[in-house]
């Protein structure tokens, strides 16, 4: 049988992978509640509470995965805000600089309009393609990862 051992102590019982460590300490979930206590004499004040819970040990937080790519639907909104700005900026500032020529801002706008939406969505696909990549070798990377418990060390299996 074919044993994993620390490089550095040679420790081979007192183990954990990345995701086995970082599981056992990680903890999340939703509380809620109502305090109450009397004030004076004759009336009663109460509080209700409510929120998510998140907690993590310092060993869960060295051993955390990488964190996963921009979700495409937050990158859509991020390029539908710089197509609406951009939008108006060549639509108002356009008008004050090109008033002249009418002509001009009118194409400035036109190319913005019909143009940037295909830029945005081939460099938004070309970034989050090459995020996507790193990010499964980053993450097939972290599955191989094992810690050491007695010295610390972190290694690939």
């Amino acid at each position: 049988m074919n044993r994993v051992a620390c490089p550095r102590c040679g420790e081979d019982h007192n183990l954990a992978t990345h995701r086995m460590a970082y599981d056992s300490g990680t903890s999340s979930g939703y509380i809620s509640g109502v305090a109450t206590g009397s004030s004076t004499d004759t009336s009663w004040s109460g509080h209700s509470f409510s929120g998510r819970s998140f907690q993590q040990s310092n060993l869960a937080a060295q051993t955390a995965p990488p964190d996963a790519p921009i979700s495409l639907l937050r990158l859509g909104g991020a390029a539908f805000l710089i197509w609406i700005v951009g939008f108006f900026v060549i639509r108002f500032v356009g008008d004050v600089v090109f008033a002249p020529l009418k002509v001009l801002a009118v194409l400035a706008g036109a190319l913005w309009v019909f143009l940037s939406p295909v830029a945005i969505v081939v460099l938004a696909y070309r970034w989050r393609s090459s995020k996507s990549a790193a990010y499964k070798r980053e993450i097939n990377d972290w599955h191989q990862r094992w810690i050491c418990m007695r010295c610390g060390t972190s290694f690939n299996e």
